[in-house]
């Protein structure tokens, strides 16, 4: 599930993990970019919910 392991990398990224970064710009490339919208959206909502973001 490529839009699932975006948002695990992005979350992953955002916390200074340079293969995180490594991982979540290949799978950005296996996704369209509607779908790159989508995840971007998930991690949104991720952080709303467990970070209060």
């Amino acid at each position: 599930d490529y839009l699932a392991a975006y948002m695990w990398f992005h979350l992953g990224e955002m916390k200074g993990d340079r293969a995180a970064k490594r991982n979540r710009e290949f799978v950005e490339k296996k996704i369209t970019p509607e779908e790159v919208i989508r995840a971007n959206k998930l991690v949104g909502e991720w952080m709303r919910r467990y970070v209060g973001l």
